[in-house]
């Protein structure tokens, strides 16, 4: 895996992570806007619940 991922220019980690999404079948991996708008909803939950 190494030297596909080095031929790929990546790291060998990168590749690892594009090979596991790949294996679950999902599309993409979540991105960072993704992750901000959970971030965000979740401490709007928090506040209501409060």
């Amino acid at each position: 895996m190494c030297l596909v991922a080095r031929e790929l220019g990546v790291s060998h980690e990168t590749l690892r992570n594009w090979v596991k999404v790949a294996e679950r079948g999902q599309a993409k991996p979540a991105d960072a806007a993704s992750e901000d708008e959970l971030r965000a909803l979740r401490k709007r939950v928090a506040e209501l619940e409060a």
